[in-house]
């Protein structure tokens, strides 16, 4: 039986719990008609479930620091909206949370330092190791006075294989040396991450 079927099986066994002998509720038809799915199937229903709009994987539709903040605003509410709905679609069982981690981690938008921190620590750890290969587009987007670590970012990076679109808006924490001497062969893009 899948998973959707033994979740409403067991709400319906204890719905009968929490009521007296006297009511009989009437039983629930989609716990006798839910059909064994194939995964394949059920990763298509997670995705068309998390779709948003517009596609985060859509580059023709560029994101700049010139929008006005209203703009980004309303993208990173959209986003925080589609997050929550994966994640409470990661919550159902785990079965559905190995289904659903790679649309939770799909896009994946930094919008404070200790996200960024967060995110690298979770990507460090043994549970968390090959949560990377899911990321697709990291956008990273913060405050002025709350730039992102560059070691964390390089973390991050490094842990995502296919990572199709990075895009950063300042928010980086630069080094005196690489702010005060850019133009040196000695100050590579590398050194940044260092």
């Amino acid at each position: 039986m899948s998973s959707l079927g033994f979740v409403l099986r067991g709400a319906v066994q204890r719905e009968k719990q929490h009521k007296s002998s006297a009511f009989q509720p009437i039983e629930c038809l989609i716990t006798h008609t839910t059909p064994e799915l194939l995964p394949e199937i059920w990763m298509l229903v997670i995705r068309f479930e998390t779709c948003s709009y517009p596609d985060p994987l859509d580059t023709s539709r560029p994101v700049s620091f010139l929008d006005p903040p209203h703009v980004t605003q309303l993208r990173l509410a959209t986003h925080y909206t589609t997050m929550q709905q994966k994640l409470a679609l990661c919550r159902v069982s785990k079965q559905w949370n190995r289904w659903a981690t790679e649309f939770l981690y799909e896009f994946v938008w930094v919008n404070r330092a200790g996200h960024a921190r967060l995110l690298a620590r979770t990507l460090e750890t043994p549970e968390g190791k090959g949560h990377g290969r899911w990321i697709r587009r990291l956008h990273v987007e913060t405050m002025t006075l709350d730039k992102c670590n560059p070691s964390h970012l390089r973390t991050i990076l490094d842990a995502s294989p296919d990572l199709a679109i990075y895009s950063d808006h300042r928010s980086i924490r630069l080094t005196l040396f690489s702010v005060n001497s850019p133009l040196e062969e000695t100050c590579t893009p590398d050194d940044l991450f260092q």
